[in-house]
């Protein structure tokens, strides 16, 4: 399943927290609750919304990343929509 994780820790730019796009082999919400309470690290497979010069948007993968659960202060499940950019 495809999460946000909101992290309490500052971003590359600045902002006091930062968010990561992920998928996880949770195949529910429950499933995720229990993975953060159960280990330390996670490891999702990260995705970016990118732009290009044309207007398109798109998702791109970006490699495996390993979050620490401890930095997690919130998952939601990820609800793509047409007219908003997460």
């Amino acid at each position: 399943m495809r999460f946000v994780f909101t992290l309490n820790m500052p971003s590359f730019k600045n902002n006091l927290v930062q968010q990561i796009i992920g998928d996880h082999a949770a195949s529910s919400f429950d499933e995720m609750c229990e993975a953060l309470n159960n280990d330390l690290f996670i490891v999702v497979k990260q995705f970016y919304n990118v732009q290009h010069r044309n207007g398109e948007r798109e998702w791109q993968y970006k490699g495996p990343m390993i979050l620490n659960a401890h930095h997690i202060g919130k998952v939601q499940e990820f609800v793509a929509k047409d007219d908003e950019v997460y």
